[in-house]
């Protein structure tokens, strides 16, 4: 690297009294971008340049907990998986506000290896927007069903409305 590319990364710093190097330029969401030989989080970027190259599914992982932190030293390459966890442990409340407790927390691992918490009062209330936002189709499914084949549509619900009739009367029919 030359070195007016550290100068020019160094510039977009300012050093705060904690020992964070806070950066001023470029952001995209959270995070800071610089470009040096390409674009990359700026955090990323000074970590490869002070410390060395971030091993294959790693992250860079801030010590200091502040994502605006382009300090080496505050910086670590943590596994990809433990990182999720390090940052699951934190969330006390999803994003909807319901608190994750045991009765409430669904866990689940996805294919790639990450521990995902689900909030079942949120996951309720998605299953029931979703099934009244889709009952409408439900409805033309089955009236298309029957359009095409009637006598069986008819059959089943003759066979339902019996099975229900002979549960209510105790197995006798009329």
């Amino acid at each position: 690297m030359q070195p007016r590319v550290v100068d020019r990364f160094l510039d977009k710093s300012i050093t705060m009294p904690n020992g964070c190097w806070l950066w001023t330029a470029s952001m995209s969401g959270h995070y800071g971008y610089f470009r040096g030989d390409k674009t990359q989080g700026a955090h990323k970027w000074s970590y490869e340049y002070f410390i060395g190259a971030v091993p294959d599914g790693h992250v860079c992982h801030h010590t200091c907990g502040n994502r605006w932190c382009v300090n080496p030293y505050h910086i670590k390459a943590v596994d990809k998986i433990e990182h999720a966890k390090m940052h699951n442990a934190k969330r006390t409340h999803c994003p909807q506000g319901h608190e994750y407790t045991e009765t409430n927390t669904r866990i689940y691992i996805r294919s790639d290896g990450y521990e995902v918490r689900k909030c079942r009062k949120c996951d309720k209330m998605w299953s029931l927007a979703s099934y009244e936002k889709n009952k409408h189709k439900q409805l033309a499914i089955a009236l298309k069903r029957h359009r095409e084949d009637p006598e069986k549509y008819r059959k089943r619900s003759r066979d339902s409305y019996w099975k229900k009739r002979e549960e209510q009367l105790g197995n006798t029919r009329i």
